[in-house]
């Protein structure tokens, strides 16, 4: 019996001796996670700033320019500033991602000339409709224009310049074609007056009587002459009427 007290004292200061381990241990797993817990919610945003998913990355590089795209590039240019901010503040992290927010930025900055560039030259098709290209392009996707602006001025200034060029000529162009088009009609209106008989009689765009196509909606013809037999018509019926009403009178008296 003494030997087995023995044995089970010694079992229970080992027992005794684990519990004190797990507690410590425990203890130790407690303050780490605490610990670790404090460290990510002053890592955390810090991560979440200078971390781009590979789905942006794929749909900025290579993705279809569309509304998505531009989401895609907001959220982009909204990391900027605060990986500028984590610079000033010495993060060493912010080193080994910087240059490739520079690479990204310059693919989308290579994507939205072209697609800029490509939508100014539309504007000079021949019977293009500017009013449908500047409102399903231009001002649907301004934010390409002021991503550029922001991130490369120079370059936005030479898009900004070659739409006005584009947009002068257009409107140059067109109101020329307006005002020969109105010169022409005016020359070409002048033989279609009604009574106008100065402009079918001689001059450098004069016509006959004679040779006025029989269609021609101001061409009188004989209509005057209905007109004047007309107006004798109704002479006679108010001279017989008057004399009428004169024998009336006379009768009476």
């Amino acid at each position: 019996m003494e030997t087995f007290l023995s044995a089970f004292q010694a079992d229970l200061g080992s027992v005794s001796s684990q519990i004190e381990f797990l507690q410590a241990r425990s203890m130790s797993l407690s303050t780490k996670a605490t610990n670790r817990k404090e460290l990510e919610a002053h890592l955390g945003p810090i991560v979440d700033d200078i971390v781009l998913s590979p789905a942006l990355i794929h749909r900025i590089s290579e993705g279809e320019i569309n509304d998505a795209w531009v989401k895609a590039l907001i959220e982009f240019d909204s990391k900027f500033t605060p990986l500028h901010e984590l610079e000033k503040r010495g993060i060493k992290a912010v080193g080994d991602v910087k240059p490739q927010f520079e690479l990204l930025r310059t693919r989308a900055l290579i994507r939205i000339r072209d697609f800029l560039v490509d939508r100014i030259r539309s504007l000079r098709v021949p019977n293009s409709n500017i009013q449908v290209i500047q409102q399903t392009t231009m001002l649907r996707y301004r934010a390409l224009f002021h991503f550029m602006l922001e991130h490369h001025s120079q370059l936005a200034n030479e898009i900004k310049q070659a739409y006005m060029n584009t947009m002068r000529w257009y409107y140059s162009h067109h109101f020329d074609r307006f005002r020969r088009t109105l010169e022409k009609v005016r020359l070409e209106s002048r033989v279609e007056m009604i009574g106008n008989d100065e402009a079918r009689r001689g001059g450098l765009f004069s016509m006959s009587r004679g040779t006025l196509p029989m269609n021609d909606p101001f061409h009188l013809g004989d209509r005057v002459e209905i007109l004047k037999e007309g107006n004798e018509y109704v002479a006679m019926q108010a001279k017989d009427l008057v004399e009428k009403q004169v024998f009336a009178q006379l009768e009476s008296n």
